[in-house]
């Protein structure tokens, strides 16, 4: 959240260096913005939907964030292993085993499970 509202202050205070304001933004100028900078910077994209959605800005698209491949891989024996643990382990708790199989077995990332609810 934090990157998020820094974002969004570099943002408006590069559109006031620019003389224009957020309603006059164009894809062009919001893609040479990123293309500037870090990164990071793709992390004004809840901010421009949010704007879009209130009318304060025309319809631009910040792409989003590009999730790099793992680099390290456990063994398939490794995975069985925990994955058995996951099933049969009363001493973890339900979502922890609930979490932990869905990550074996489907490869989720666990930051996509962490709005689960039962």
């Amino acid at each position: 959240m934090r990157s998020t509202l820094r974002r969004v202050l570099e943002l408006l205070t590069w559109l006031d260096d620019q003389g224009t304001s957020l309603d006059q933004l164009t894809q062009l100028d919001l893609d040479r913005w990123l293309d500037e900078g870090s990164i990071t910077r793709g992390d004004v994209r809840p901010f421009i939907t949010w704007a879009e959605r209130r009318g304060l800005a025309s319809d631009l698209n910040v792409p989003p964030p590009r999730i790099a491949a793992p680099k390290t891989f456990i063994k398939e024996e490794e995975r069985v292993q925990q994955l058995r643990r996951c099933l049969a382990a009363e001493d973890l708790p339900g979502i922890v085993r609930t979490v932990g199989e869905l990550v074996l077995l489907f490869g989720f990332p666990y930051t996509r499970l962490l709005g689960l609810t039962t």
